[in-house]
């Protein structure tokens, strides 16, 4: 360290010489100044590029899964109707079957078998993305709506026999001999 200071002291006349030509630090300031600048402009327009990208991107996404969700309906207009139906019919039906059942337990049987044919729906609508006029897998699909909406019927047909069943009962029950 004191070699260093020896050094320094001994050269002081050298190294004092090598200051800057005058107007050095006023044009560095002056470049400091237009970074400033450039970077207040920059900062928002790569912001702005940024969110753009995002958005295109979203879109671009939301394009792919409009045309990937193909329905029956985009076949032809009698499958629509038969889709339309069925479905309105099973809703129907449906509707019913939760103003009939009080009891938790029936009930969440038979959500749980929906479930199991809801996979099951979900893999024909797979196996319709890949062949769409394919004339086994529209009938496959109509076929699961029909099961679909005999299943739900029969469970409300099986509800209002039993309601009706203990209605009589009651009715017989309340009879003086």
């Amino acid at each position: 360290m004191t070699e260093l200071r020896d050094f320094v002291e001994k050269h002081n006349d050298f190294l004092d010489d090598l200051e800057p030509i005058p107007g050095h630090f006023e044009r560095f300031e002056k470049k400091m100044g237009k970074t400033d600048s450039i970077r207040s402009i920059l900062v928002p327009l790569l912001a702005a590029a940024s969110v753009a990208i995002i958005v295109t991107g979203l879109l671009f996404n939301l394009k792919l899964n409009y045309e990937n969700s193909i329905t029956l309906g985009d076949i032809s207009i009698e499958y629509q109707e038969a889709e339309l139906y069925y479905n309105n019919l099973f809703m129907t039906e449906y509707d019913r079957f939760q103003e009939n059942v009080k009891q938790t337990n029936i009930r969440s049987n038979i959500d749980s078998e929906l479930e199991s044919m809801e996979i099951a729906y979900e893999q024909l609508i797979d196996d319709f993305k890949t062949n769409p006029y394919d004339s086994r897998v529209i009938n496959a699909l109509i076929m699961h709506y029909q099961t679909k909406v005999d299943f739900i019927k029969q469970i409300n047909n099986q509800l209002d026999d039993n309601m009706n069943q203990n209605i009589t009962d009651n009715n017989y029950e309340s009879d003086r001999i």
